[in-house]
């Protein structure tokens, strides 16, 4: 069997860790809301994705760490119309092909090998079967959002990105390595905003479910 190079490697890990990021199996008694709390948020347009299942809705770590998010935006004051216009940034899209090209190429300079990753990566999209499932259960939106490619450098890559957030919810994004910045940064700057690191909130997911001893949570010391 043909020895995997480090560049299949990473794609596979990426491939694997965006999976991961999508799979739908947590619940409202993990993100500490109650129904009453998602009911409201619900019908106030808070919520990434729009509930499309009956019953109970389960819930990716996409949409865990945004509700958590949510909920401290709640407790600094923002109105739910501040909080639906920091969605609006953090919902932009950023395609994960393009993404994971720019993170991945790296050192490469030659314009056949960069054309050989896009290649790779795209092959990877297309076979990998668990992360087809979770295409399929969830949003392809979702996965090609600003906040799911910041929630993976800021895993995998060590990102300190930071949301610059103003009271009335206009927001940049600061210090994404791979996610470009908002141009409207002084705009935000020259009124009072609220700072708030991304590192906090996802630190504090994999506390609550216990996730710091996993390798997952190696890049985050």
């Amino acid at each position: 069997m043909k020895k995997k190079s480090q560049i299949e490697t990473r794609i596979e890990e990426s491939m694997r860790f965006i999976a991961y990021l999508s799979d739908k199996k947590f619940t409202l008694a993990h993100i500490g809301l109650s129904d009453k709390v998602s009911f409201d948020w619900t019908k106030s347009g808070l919520y990434l994705e729009e509930k499309n299942v009956k019953g109970r809705r389960k819930y990716n770590a996409i949409e865990y760490v945004w509700l958590r998010l949510v909920k401290e935006l709640r407790e600094f004051g923002l109105s739910y119309d501040a909080i639906r216009n920091v969605k609006s940034v953090v919902l932009k899209k950023v395609k994960v092909q393009d993404y994971l090209l720019q993170l991945l190429k790296g050192d490469l300079k030659k314009e056949e090998d960069v054309k050989s990753l896009q290649t790779q990566i795209n092959l990877a999209l297309k076979t990998n079967l668990e992360l087809q499932k979770v295409i399929n259960e969830g949003s392809t939106d979702l996965m090609n959002s600003i906040f799911c490619m910041l929630m993976y450098e800021t895993f995998v890559h060590k990102s300190d990105a930071t949301l610059l957030i103003k009271k009335n919810g206009t927001t940049i994004v600061k210090s994404g390595k791979h996610v470009p910045e908002s141009k409207s940064k002084v705009e935000v700057m020259n009124e009072p905003f609220i700072s708030y690191p991304l590192r906090h909130v996802i630190i504090e997911f994999m506390q609550r479910e216990n996730l710091m001893k996993t390798e997952m949570a190696m890049n985050m010391k």
